[in-house]
């Protein structure tokens, strides 16, 4: 678990670099029309993408290491699914999305109908590889993304525009799933491990409650980070959706190192009986807390530096939201501890029900705080949204991590 979690870390951390310089030569190079319809397409296609994967990456994480003999066949019929609805997920969006996204603008629209599916796989690869206990694959397959995507936004910068921007993005991707899925189906690859081993699956009833569950969860995660970019583009424009889109990538990255830390949890602890979880689970809150202060401070501290080297119109304008995200940083060590207990024990009912929740309210606040604060109304409605999801989970928290400790120094008995 530490071994596959330090590589994802340390990849998250270069990537976190490199993106940086990414967003940095978009800036340099691209109009600020360009940039903003390109990161919304961008941040579209891997929400889009997102919701296709159907949950099935969480569902990857806790299962995939009982599969044995079932995990080839669990992990091809997942990508053949995913990347069929991602396309239709794709079609959908740029018939009822915002007109200024893709119409009349060079081939960007046909180049977003593939760039879903391949994002789509892209991303599911990374919980197939967790799930698999070669994270550390997935931390190269995303280093080699980062540090592709950068040389070709550099490259395709004579072009400068948003069709340019987005294949930087897609083709390393395209070129990471294709090296990856041939080393799954060889002698030498991740897969190789437990593919003979008897399934230790649970009962269809109560996989299929957890499939359902875990798919409420996804969405309530994911519709956010959907809807939020495309209300910031019809209230105030596509030079405030630059701001708010590039801005964002900062407080994106500072998220997915929850996931590293997280998925390594999931993925070693299923393997385990409830008895022998208690010092992984001590491990993963100490691991929480420390990379949440880092969180904080990276997004509020480092973060406006970065806009700054953007240029001081990102700055200006996106300063106050890094600020107001980095409080909400420190706030959901709560929230990630418990929601990675619940989905080992299976019981993440509970968990998805608030978000669910949460989520509603949350959309329901940012068009009114965004028209009259502007893109920092997002980082307001993100902050109350995060105060009353710990305050909620928090009692729950604390009973299961008693649970968890209980069972941890419960003495064993022997039968005679």
């Amino acid at each position: 678990m530490q071994i596959d979690t330090l590589s994802l870390l340390a990849a998250s951390g270069i990537n976190a670099v490199l993106g940086v310089a990414y967003w940095g030569a978009a800036t340099r190079h691209y109009g600020v029309a360009e940039v903003g319809r390109a990161s919304t397409l961008i941040n579209s296609a891997l929400l889009l993408a997102s919701l296709a994967n159907l949950s099935l990456g969480p569902l990857y994480e806790r299962f995939l290491p009982v599969a044995g003999s079932l995990q080839r066949r669990l992990i091809l019929a997942g990508q053949v699914i995913t990347a069929a609805l991602a396309g239709l997920f794709a079609a959908v969006f740029l018939a009822v999305g915002p007109g200024e996204l893709a119409n009349g603008h060079d081939l960007v629209g046909l180049l977003f109908l593939f760039a879903v599916p391949t994002l789509a796989t892209f991303s599911l690869l990374d919980a197939i590889l967790v799930g698999l206990r070669s994270g550390r694959w997935a931390a190269a397959k995303n280093t080699f993304h980062a540090m592709s995507k950068l040389v070709l936004a550099i490259l395709f910068a004579g072009i400068g525009t948003a069709t340019a921007l987005v294949s930087s993005w897609v083709i390393p991707s395209l070129g990471a799933v294709v090296v990856i899925e041939i080393l799954l189906l060889s002698r030498i690859g991740p897969l190789r491990q437990d593919r003979r081993a008897t399934p230790e699956l649970p009962e269809r009833k109560a996989l299929g409650a957890f499939t359902g569950w875990a798919m409420a969860w996804m969405l309530a995660q994911t519709l956010p980070g959907l809807l939020i970019p495309l209300i910031v583009v019809s209230q105030r424009g596509l030079a405030d959706a630059a701001f708010f889109n590039i801005s964002w990538t900062i407080v994106a990255a500072s998220i997915l190192l929850m996931a590293l830390v997280t998925g390594p949890y999931v993925a070693e602890a299923s393997r385990r009986p409830s008895r022998s979880r208690w010092e992984l689970t001590r491990t993963l809150a100490t691991n929480l807390v420390l990379i949440n202060i880092v969180r904080a401070l990276l997004v509020g501290a480092v973060g406006p530096i970065v806009l700054y080297l953007y240029g001081r119109e990102y700055f200006s304008a996106g300063t106050p939201l890094l600020l107001v995200m980095a409080c909400c940083q420190l706030i959901s060590t709560v929230g990630y501890l418990y929601a990675s207990i619940a989905r080992v024990s299976g019981k993440i009912g509970f968990p998805t029900v608030v978000q669910l929740l949460g989520t509603g309210g949350l959309l329901l606040v940012v068009p009114v705080l965004v028209t009259h604060w502007g893109i920092v109304g997002v980082g307001v409605g993100y902050l109350v949204h995060d105060v009353v999801l710990a305050l909620v989970i928090a009692p729950k928290l604390i009973k299961a991590l008693r649970s968890e400790k209980a069972v941890n120094f419960q003495v064993p008995v022997r039968d005679n």
